[in-house]
């Protein structure tokens, strides 16, 4: 994706998530609201993959049926 158009989701979607009814319903629902950066969830992203990555092709997981 091209990076202003990363920047200017990340943008709105910080904006957001201080906006009470949304953070509120959120947490409603069990999510816990973190902010980052576009990097930084890129590198939890993968982080979580390398981790789970293994584990979930070793029980033949799949997201198909």
């Amino acid at each position: 994706m091209p990076a202003p158009i990363v920047r200017k989701k990340a943008a709105d979607t910080a904006r957001d998530m201080v906006e009470p009814a949304i953070r509120g319903r959120l947490e409603e629902l069990g999510l816990f609201v973190v902010g980052s950066t576009p990097a930084e969830l890129g590198r939890f992203l993968k982080s979580e993959m390398d981790k789970w990555g293994p584990l979930i092709k070793e029980a033949g997981i799949s997201i198909r049926e």
